[in-house]
């Protein structure tokens, strides 16, 4: 068993790329967890496996948002966003109550990364809230992705 300190994230990256690459997996939870470490750790070094996970389908989107950090990157967001956004329309909250993981807060935290996204004034926040915007694969989100760029556009102007 690997021991590790909170301090050493080269140990902690290092530990999930060897998961990844023996594809180490006691099941399915376990192999989502790490998916979900990944995810959180250092998305850029392992975006093609955690592409591939997201493929798997729209539930995939719990095990990445249930490790995220608070604070995403603007890579994260935009691909949460991208990939998951018309998997997880903004709707009515049940009327029975809900979760976590039901679809009404799935479609909440959507919402939240726009929003998150729009709030980070830097030019490869523009650059991807307008990518998203263009693509115009955000379901029922794009009122609010168009806002959030509009907002971000003049925040950005007022800065200069």
């Amino acid at each position: 068993m690997t021991v590790i300190k909170r301090s050493d994230r080269a140990a902690l990256l290092d530990l999930i790329a060897r998961k990844f690459a023996a594809k180490d997996w006691r099941s399915d939870e376990h192999r989502r967890l790490w998916m979900g470490a990944a995810f959180a750790c250092d998305f850029v070094r392992f975006e093609r496996d955690v592409r591939a996970f997201s493929d798997e389908g729209r539930d995939t989107l719990i095990a990445l948002r249930s490790i995220a950090p608070r604070s995403l990157s603007v890579s994260q967001l935009a691909f949460l966003i991208a990939t998951y956004a018309e998997a997880y329309p903004l709707i009515e909250p049940p009327r029975s109550g809900w979760g976590d993981n039901d679809p009404y807060e799935c479609a909440r935290f959507i919402a939240g990364c726009v929003t998150s996204l729009g709030e980070q004034l830097d030019e490869a926040s523009q650059r991807e809230l307008a990518r998203v915007v263009a693509e115009g694969r955000v379901g029922n989100h794009i009122d609010h992705a168009r806002h959030a760029l509009a907002e971000h556009a003049r925040a950005m102007a007022e800065a200069a």
